[in-house]
């Protein structure tokens, strides 16, 4: 991949596309590292299908992100220290992993030969964890753990919107640029934290919106680092 800070030509947004050895593109398309993502985020939620539900809790209580950790409710421990690394690669079901899957090939299928796999590792963590800082802030001291990549992804969304307005080399759109969408996806957010989720579990809507603010804001700095 290229050293500087920005990258150059449409060779590098398609290098991704690889053939098999019959001349036939692949079932699955897609470029490594978000394929590798996207495989663990199923293969992880398969596993923990085949679990009991005494089991299945645990690991979410465990290995999801619990508020009352950092606000003195509940003992610190460990899971206080792995929550914010994994709560991102467990999901609710296999309807939260899906639609987080469909999210993840989207956005990744665009955004990794464009930045690189690196510099889009570095964004989906920074995003996860701006996400859930502001869900914190939101429900300090909550003992219900957030689990998911949603936070992590809406930042990938936000930087795609970046993504495709430097590709057509045009500014943001119209006179309020990207202020419009930014108020849809907040509106939206907002709206399945009221609804629910697809199988009527608690969405949490600030760190959907927390990480997609968080896209637009580390979007540029990350681009800048040489990697």
């Amino acid at each position: 991949m290229q050293d500087n800070n920005q990258p150059h030509g449409n060779d590098n947004v398609v290098s991704f596309r690889r053939k098999t050895p019959d001349g036939r593109e692949p079932l699955i398309n897609l470029p490594p590292f978000t394929k590798i993502l996207l495989l663990l985020i199923l293969g992880i939620q398969l596993g923990i299908s085949l679990l009991d539900e005494p089991t299945q809790f645990w690991i979410m209580e465990h290995f999801g992100f619990t508020p009352a950790y950092y606000t003195g409710a509940i003992p610190f421990d460990w899971p206080a220290l792995a929550g914010p690394l994994t709560f991102s690669f467990i999901h609710g079901g296999w309807a939260h992993a899906l639609i987080n899957g469909v999210m993840l090939a989207a956005f990744g299928a665009g955004l990794e030969p464009w930045m690189g796999w690196r510099r889009m590792a570095i964004l989906m963590l920074g995003c996860g964890i701006f996400s859930i800082l502001v869900q914190l802030g939101v429900s300090f001291g909550s003992t219900n753990p957030v689990i998911g990549a949603s936070g992590a992804l809406s930042g990938l969304f936000a930087a795609a919107i970046i993504m495709m307005q430097e590709r057509s080399g045009m500014r943001p759109p119209g006179r309020f640029g990207y202020w419009p969408l930014i108020l849809i996806w907040v509106g939206s957010a907002a709206l399945f934290g009221v609804i629910g989720g697809p199988q009527g579990e608690t969405v949490a809507w600030p760190a959907h919106i927390g990480g997609f603010l968080a896209g637009f804001v580390l979007y540029r700095p990350v681009m800048r680092f040489k990697v």
